[in-house]
């Protein structure tokens, strides 16, 4: 039964369902509302975000994945489990990777623990570590497990920031990778595409990477041509047409001519999520809209997540979530949170 007096936090309604919260003995609670107002919850399981319809759910240490209705589309039998993209997931038993279907079918077994990327266009980047522990070596694989290159792309990990992020993944037909010591870009047949002469690249979005050149940073197209001129401390990515840059110290927002949008007045960012953009000013962090006039208070201790409607956020050690309209909700007590990431 749903309590009236109960606070439940929604996202939004996506093929039947949406994610909501609620606080229960103190802490927050994660599960699924239906169309007609019913509510499903998972008694001690960690519940995860939705992703290409399916959300990964955890109870005793294993991993298994539940469709938007609550129910289970692969049952818990996975030490570790990546999200759903394009119909296919890494899993893990973290002796070997698998390739996994939306029927829990294992497509394709590696016969080793694998670093993994989202699936795009058919293609994600994966990576294992040397035998020492010192690199990374990366390749790409297809959808059916099938190598498209070898394990070719091999550099030095300094900082966990040389495993892979964000910028690793797959999109618009191209991926980033590094060979000596500079990136380039690689197409999803596996031929270079973009010679290897940069500093630092983000990934392609909306026709444009960010690419630095010594100390300088601005946006390449598919071309490999400046489209903005290196002349920023550095460059994050685009979104739309917006695109993220530093200047003398600070981030902010310019369009595709270089005008200024917002000030240059944050510390931080990271990437954006539907629309969303994470600044940090000072010590904390808050969310501001790229596509609408929003801004939340700076308050939160690590980059806010944004997805379906919802703001996944930590504040004062504490686990909260809050809808756009400003409702929110906070556990009591320290909670670990699923959410947390570094930028």
């Amino acid at each position: 039964m749903n309590s009236k007096n109960e606070q439940i936090i929604c996202g939004d309604f996506i093929n039947g369902s949406c994610i909501v919260y609620r606080k229960k003995n103190g802490l927050l609670e994660k599960g699924i509302q239906l169309k007609n107002d019913s509510r499903i919850w998972f008694d001690r399981c960690t519940l995860y975000d939705f992703h290409d319809d399916l959300a990964r759910i955890e109870k005793r240490d294993k991993s298994g994945y539940i469709n938007r209705l609550g129910n289970h589309q692969v049952i818990y039998k996975y030490d570790l489990a990546e999200d759903f993209s394009q119909g296919y997931a890494f899993v893990s038993n973290l002796q070997d990777t698998m390739i996994i279907d939306k029927e829990g079918n294992e497509i394709f077994v590696y016969d080793e623990p694998l670093l993994t990327t989202p699936f795009d266009c058919g293609v994600a980047k994966v990576a294992r570590f040397s035998d020492n522990a010192n690199y990374k070596e990366e390749a790409l694989v297809n959808c059916k497990g099938q190598f498209i290159t070898s394990f070719e792309f091999r550099s030095k990990i300094i900082n966990p920031f040389d495993l892979l992020n964000e910028n690793d993944y797959v999109s618009e037909w191209l991926v980033r990778v590094k060979q000596n010591n500079k990136y380039g870009f690689l197409n999803i047949y596996g031929d270079m595409v973009i010679p290897p002469i940069y500093d630092k690249v983000s990934r392609f979005e909306y026709g444009l990477a960010a690419a630095s050149i010594g100390e300088r940073a601005g946006f390449i197209n598919r071309e490999n041509e400046f489209v903005i001129d290196p002349i920023y401390d550095e460059a994050a990515f685009a979104y739309e047409d917006k695109l993220i840059v530093k200047k003398d110290g600070y981030w902010g927002v310019i369009d595709k001519n270089g005008e200024q949008i917002t000030e240059f007045i944050f510390r931080d960012v990271a990437y954006a999520q539907n629309g969303m953009l994470p600044v940090k000013a000072k010590y904390n962090w808050a969310l501001l809209g790229l596509e609408q006039d929003f801004l939340t208070p700076f308050k939160f201790e690590q980059p806010p997540i944004f997805h379906e409607g919802i703001i996944q956020f930590t504040e004062l050690g504490k686990k909260g979530v809050m809808d756009l309209r400003g409702n929110q909700l906070i556990s009591y007590v320290f909670q670990e949170s699923e959410f947390a990431r570094l930028n």
